[in-house]
């Protein structure tokens, strides 16, 4: 299995930075936590690795997608020029793709997203799920065992 080097370090010193600022503040040395935690330092980096959300297929799990009113669904479908498709698949298709899909509106939009938004990842698989789990959640990764997002 090959590792995409600079990927992985960045998912662990971002994940890693967030606990050592827990473990600062219950006081203890990163030390003592690695071997408090429940299954130790292997089920702690498996753990950071595998929550980590590098495409739609990491984050599909962890959605609940409801219908919308039928209503609401009659509109979308009027509003869209085929009229076929379904809320679940828009979102969907959005989530599965990459780039901007609207350069013009995103253009006038950039100047107001924070400086934590790394954009220039913008045209790699997996950013608008990782986007959309941060927004959602607070958090760019999503534990294996937490509760789905509700769309």
């Amino acid at each position: 299995m090959a590792f995409d080097f600079p990927v992985v370090m960045d998912l662990v010193f971002l994940r890693c930075a967030t606990i050592f600022f827990i473990v600062l503040s219950i006081q203890l040395t990163w030390k003592q936590f690695i071997k408090s935690f429940q299954g130790g330092s292997e089920r702690f980096f498996a753990l950071v690795w595998t929550s980590h959300i590098s495409s739609f297929a990491n984050l599909e799990p962890h959605l609940r997608i409801l219908s919308p009113s039928t209503a609401w669904q009659n509109e979308l479908r009027r509003a869209l020029s085929d009229g076929s498709a379904a809320f679940e698949s828009l979102i969907t298709f959005f989530l599965k793709g990459i780039g901007v899909p609207c350069p013009a509106l995103f253009a006038d939009a950039k100047p107001h997203f924070s400086r934590c938004v790394d954009l220039s990842n913008i045209d790699q698989d997996g950013f608008r799920s990782r986007m959309f789990c941060w927004a959602a959640t607070g958090s760019c990764d999503r534990e294996p065992e937490a509760t789905r997002i509700l769309v």
